[in-house]
């Protein structure tokens, strides 16, 4: 029997993903019944302390559920052996390889794509965290058909998702991640059927989600209340935001934040709680709430007092001195 007579669910589909975004759309594509030909994912790495070699979360749901799992390097060499697979559809999540241009179309139906922001809005490497540190009051999911330009292909479904006040970039991944398993088993069909209907991205409206870079984790006191408790937010539970005082690193973990002003410097801490550190910003201050020491565990300001000498009119160390 050829492809074009196989019911839907048994064309055989290729899935390349890696991070733990991609897991719940794998599994989707199983509990679904569909065919998966073979599964590509980043080669196995070196990890933690004692530099085990460690499996991608991708590579554990294929391993788990026994699927034809590739692992090269880059995608160059990979042409004949994904042609040999014979792919109705390539489907990539969070797969960090780029692929070459001559992959593209090799499937019948192309490459298709979920992105964790409503394109054209945060195309690049770190939508979930731009998202938050801008204060967007919203973001989605958004399959798309794959393009040799990064994140700009035809547009084929967005599901938008509000950005809650207590959001995280690791709770708004969990949230798009499931959303984007969902609205690929509800659209799949369509596309195998050809029946999809795509649109273009408007230029006028794009904008690019820049990879974090190690700078950006250090908080600059200057910077108003709320765009340092947005920044926490959007790096946590990585990078995690951090701070200097004295010569021990704080990584910041949950903060709330206020309008009301001292005259004291930013980066001045100005009272201390029970549950809160309160330090001035360049406009309004910041309530720290849970922290961490490098290396050790995350703890409540109240407990993180108990074992840690903090006083007021002590000075956070200005971003500069902190990134020395």
């Amino acid at each position: 029997m050829s492809s074009k007579e196989l019911p839907i669910s048994q064309l055989p589909i290729v899935f390349a993903g890696t991070s733990d975004f991609a897991v719940p759309s794998l599994i989707a594509l199983l509990e679904a019944g569909y065919e998966i030909a073979g599964v590509y994912t980043k080669p196995d790495r070196h990890a933690g302390r004692g530099k085990k070699l460690t499996y991608s979360p991708v590579k554990n749901c294929a391993v788990a559920h026994d699927l034809n799992i590739l692992q090269p390097t880059n995608f160059t060499s990979e042409i004949s052996r994904l042609k040999s697979l014979n792919p109705e559809i390539l489907v990539v999540v969070s797969y960090g390889i780029i692929l070459p241009s001559e992959v593209l179309n090799l499937p019948n139906h192309g490459c298709l794509n979920i992105h964790a922001s409503l394109l054209p809005r945060w195309r690049g490497a770190a939508p979930i965290q731009r998202a938050i540190e801008s204060g967007d009051s919203q973001t989605g999911i958004t399959l798309m058909k794959m393009a040799a330009e990064l994140d700009a292909g035809d547009l084929l479904v967005q599901k938008m998702i509000p950005i809650c006040e207590d959001d995280t970039s690791g709770s708004l991944h969990y949230k798009l991640a499931n959303t984007g398993a969902e609205l690929l088993i509800t659209t799949l069909p369509q596309i195998l059927a050809g029946t999809a209907r795509s649109r273009k991205q408007d230029e006028k409206y794009v904008t690019y989600a820049n990879k974090i870079n190690n700078y950006e984790r250090w908080l600059d006191w200057n910077e108003s209340a709320i765009e340092l408790s947005r920044k926490i937010s959007a790096f946590n539970p990585k990078p995690l935001a951090r701070a200097m005082l004295g010569k021990q690193i704080l990584l910041v973990h949950r903060t709330t934040y206020g309008r009301s002003n001292s005259h004291e410097l930013p980066g001045t801490i100005i009272d201390i709680k029970k549950n809160a550190i309160r330090v001035q910003t360049g406009n309004g201050f910041l309530d720290l709430l849970q922290l961490q020491i490098p290396g050790r565990r995350t703890v409540k300001v109240s407990e993180f007092l108990h074992g840690y000498s903090v006083n007021t009119g002590e000075r956070f160390q200005d971003v500069v001195h902190a990134k020395s």
